[in-house]
């Protein structure tokens, strides 16, 4: 009896394990071993190196929205009106 790949997913709960083989160059294979000496586990440093680049991707989003909105004219104007308020707020 077969179980289908829709099945198993149907039965995973969080905290389960899951075994990913990837290839990984040499170069890879020896920045994880060195990584791993400390004690940590490749679970641990690979879940870190995701973290890190979801973070840089969060930055970089943040970045590029910012930048577009200092180039709205709109956006500029609806700031220069708030700061205009809260400096007649603080004289007051």
């Amino acid at each position: 009896m077969s179980v289908s790949p829709h099945s198993m997913s149907e039965r995973y709960t969080p905290g389960m394990t899951t075994r990913v083989m990837v290839k990984v160059s040499e170069q890879t294979r020896r920045r994880l071993k060195a990584h791993t000496q400390s004690g940590r586990t490749a679970d641990q440093v690979i879940s870190a190196a995701l973290d890190a680049l979801e973070g840089s991707q969060r930055r970089e989003l943040m970045r590029r929205q910012s930048s577009e909105l200092a180039a709205d004219p709109q956006d500029r104007a609806a700031v220069a009106e708030v700061m205009s308020d809260m400096e007649a707020l603080r004289a007051w």
